[in-house]
């Protein structure tokens, strides 16, 4: 597994509308010039992938179980934690802020952090918001448009700092 792509990860333990879904979010990736890295550290032994474009992070994301007892059929992804305010007021339609309001990732207290934050996102304010702001589980076809755009408006948010 340490030489795979994330594309034999989507092969390997994906199926369905989830397969094809994950196939198209790699695909735009790598589309859009991104640099895709299998993960680190505590991640290193699992199906984790890291999103960057021009040194900077993008996103993250599981293809795959997180832990061997867990169902191999997860694709999870997490926006960056770059801590810049690139979704605090982007020009996007209401459909569109609707389906990432229904995304954010709210504070589960992993430990990871010092907790939840507050957090303005295209115009709403969240309390107790994880520090990487989205996550999309299993997404549908219709969050992968979404999850699209979030990597879109990152990319941009990188070329014009």
């Amino acid at each position: 597994m340490s030489n795979a792509t994330p594309e034999a990860h989507v092969a390997e333990y994906l199926s369905g509308e989830l397969s094809a879904v994950a196939s198209e979010f790699v695909a735009h990736l790598r589309a859009s010039g991104m640099t895709l890295t299998r993960g680190g550290g505590y991640w290193e032994n699992m199906c984790y992938w890291v999103a960057t474009h021009n040194g900077e992070y993008v996103c993250f994301f599981l293809i795959g179980p997180e832990s061997p007892n867990q169902d191999p059929n997860e694709f999870i992804i997490w926006s960056d934690n770059c801590g810049t305010a690139w979704y605090e007021n982007a020009e996007i339609d209401e459909t569109l802020k609707e389906a990432f309001w229904q995304n954010v990732d709210f504070c589960g207290s992993c430990g990871s952090c010092e907790g939840g934050k507050r957090k303005t996102i295209f115009g709403r304010e969240f309390d107790n918001v994880c520090m990487t702001t989205f996550r999309f589980d299993n997404p549908d076809c219709a969050a992968i448009k979404c999850a699209v755009k979030m990597v879109q408006l990152r990319k941009n948010g990188i070329l014009n700092v």
